[in-house]
């Protein structure tokens, strides 16, 4: 007589630390649709399309630090060059974010912070990099051809590759990827 053994996993999730964005300065009218952490830093991608975030003049992308427990997001205070990611999202400006929906970081000697935006109906959408260690924008790829109102997701690939970093795109409108 044989016997069948089933082995699983139950995966248990514990929340270690919640975060409420209305301590931060964020009403409920903002929906976060993406977030990416690499230290002390994390990243919220606040698409401006989304809920009632329609306001052109509100970030799409935010950084917040943590130390210890807490965590702080304070316009104005860090130095411009850490904050240069927050201040390059003027609305209408199509080297600027206009409308992100989904970050990834890349976790590498030079970490990269991928950025999808979905562009605005004067702007194209793009695939943006920020380099974390230098703050400072480092590639920029517009995705011509392709309806902004459909991109939903981007995955970095992390494997190296001769011809450089390999990323990922959801598009719903034709069910690509």
């Amino acid at each position: 007589m044989a016997t069948c053994t089933i082995f699983f996993n139950v995966l248990t999730f514990t929340i270690v630390n919640s975060l409420s964005l209305e301590g931060l300065g964020f009403d409920d009218n903002y929906f976060v649709s993406s977030v990416a952490v690499h230290g002390t830093r994390a990243f919220l991608a606040l698409p401006r399309s989304v809920c009632f975030n329609t306001k052109k003049s509100n970030p799409t992308l935010v950084e917040i630090s943590k130390a210890g427990d807490r965590y702080f997001y304070t316009p104005g205070i860090f130095d411009n060059s850490r904050q240069k990611v927050l201040s390059h999202q003027q609305w209408g400006e199509c080297d600027h974010l206009q409308d992100v929906i989904s970050i990834d970081m890349q976790p590498q000697m030079m970490t990269k912070l991928w950025i999808l935006d979905k562009g605005s109906k004067k702007c194209p959408p793009k695939v943006v990099s920020f380099t974390l260690i230098y703050n400072t924008f480092s590639e920029s790829t517009e995705l011509s051809g392709i309806s902004g109102r459909s991109l939903n997701v981007i995955e970095i690939d992390h494997s190296e590759y001769k011809d450089g970093s390999r990323a990922y795109i959801g598009y719903a409108g034709g069910i690509l990827l």
